[in-house]
Formats: structure tokens, sequence, C-alpha cells
């Protein structure tokens, strides 16, 4: 999981539209639109998901996922390199596709970057990794089938493929999203619309969570401090132990 997106799109906009104060005939006519999508950690959830059987493919005899269907028996996850097009860098400059994280350098920044940082920061800047929407080729980057079908419906190009790992999938969390959400429809008070969005969004968040670090190291000494040692040796979470002698 990447994160949260980081960039800068287009913000004005002006719409012309007949009726409306200031509308010039001579130009394209023009809506704004505000569109709000509600549960979409929910429909994420519904989706078909992994269960298991997971095995790495032999790049020799990939399946052709352009026809793969969303609801198949079997997913894959894919590690690609894909081009930008040029032709494409007008109409996605707003909204690019394949966000990534990694560290944006002074070097990279537009002239208005740069002088706001001048004058807000006194010219200091600390590259640190954001997620980035860039218009520039994406290497070794990972993706679900559909997303690099949806790619390259939209005009990416696929260069190279370094590795495919495919699963069974079900939507298998799909009986418990749907039931909390009816649930939430028919609730009659804030705390019970709270409750049961709660309910869904936090299965969510811990779909999302990395395992690998919520590990946690302590070094203890036997002597001075019995009592951490107790209460760690205690703890139902500790999954195991290994005692250090120190060799005089």
């Amino acid at each position: 999981m990447r994160g949260g997106n980081s960039m800068a799109p287009r913000r004005i906009e002006k719409a012309n539209f007949p009726g409306m104060k200031g509308y010039d005939k001579k130009r394209l006519n023009k809506l704004l639109m505000y569109l709000n999508a509600n549960n979409l950690y929910g429909w994420a959830m519904i989706q078909h998901l992994p269960t298991g059987g997971f095995r790495w493919l032999d790049l020799k005899d990939l399946p052709n996922f352009r026809t793969i269907s969303p609801t198949a028996k079997r997913g894959s996850v894919w590690e690609v390199k894909l081009k930008y097009p040029k032709k494409l860098h007008p109409s996605h400059s707003d909204f690019p596709l394949c966000p990534e994280r990694r560290i944006v350098t002074r070097e990279e920044l537009s002239l208005e970057q740069d002088n706001m940082i001048e004058k807000l920061s006194n010219g200091k800047f600390a590259e640190t990794e954001k997620l980035v929407a860039t218009l520039e080729t994406k290497d070794r980057y990972i993706l679900h089938y559909t997303n690099l079908q949806q790619c390259l419906n939209l005009g990416m190009e696929l260069e190279h493929v370094y590795r495919v790992l495919e699963f069974d999938q079900l939507p298998w969390l799909e009986p418990y999203i749907m039931g909390n959400t009816q649930r939430r429809r028919n609730a009659k008070n804030d705390f019970e619309r709270d409750l049961w969005k709660l309910m869904n969004n936090a299965v969510f968040g811990k779909t999302m969570e990395d395992v690998r670090r919520r590990k946690r190291i302590d070094l203890v000494r036997p002597i001075g401090e019995e009592n951490c040692l107790r209460k760690m040796l205690a703890d139902p979470a500790l999954v195991g132990q290994k005692i250090f002698y120190a060799l005089n």
C-alpha cells in the first residue's frame, strides 16, 4: 500500500453556460461538476480478494491478462515497466496514473515552487519521500492485474514484465461488508451510522497493515531488570525469546 496521493492538480476552472452570469456565447459551453463517492473502502473490500494458492508464474508462459475477468477464480499481481507516451501527457497531466513513492529533489520543482521555498523557508528544502503522480516511465512498478488492464486501456505501454504472482481469489468479505452497509442505511441516529461505518473502515485499515513492521525486539538483562523480564515473558503477544551469553 503506497499511501495517499500527493500532487498539485489544476485548482481553478470557470463555467460557461446559458443563463449564467457573464455567459459568453463565443466560448465553448462548460459545466462544472462536483462528485462525492461514498463507501469507497466498502467497495474495495467486496471485490475478489486473495485467499491462497500463491505461486510465481513462468515468464515464458504468462496468461493473457487483458482478457482475465475481475471475478476470475485466479488473480495476479504484476511487477512491470510501463511507458508513459508523450501523446498522453496533455490529457493526463492533472491526474497521472500509477503514483509512486520516491524522493522529490529540488531540481524537479517548478519555478513557482522554488520561489515559494525561497520566500517561506529561506531556501531550506528537505528531500523527503512522498507519494507522487508523474508522467515518467514506471520501472519495477507493482500493481494488480485489473489496474494494469486500466493503465493499458488508457494508453500506457507495457515494456517489460519482471515477475507475476498468481493466487486464488473470492469475494469473501462481501457478506460482512454489505451487511454493515445495509445496517448503516437503516440507522436511525448518528451513533449507529458512525458505528456501522467504523465496522467496515476498521477492517480496511487492518488489511493495509504491514505485519512485518509490527515486530518489536527488546534486549533485557536478567539481573537488574527482573520485573521487566517477567512482564515481557507473560505477554500473550510474545512470539519467542533468545538468551545471549556474555563470555569473559
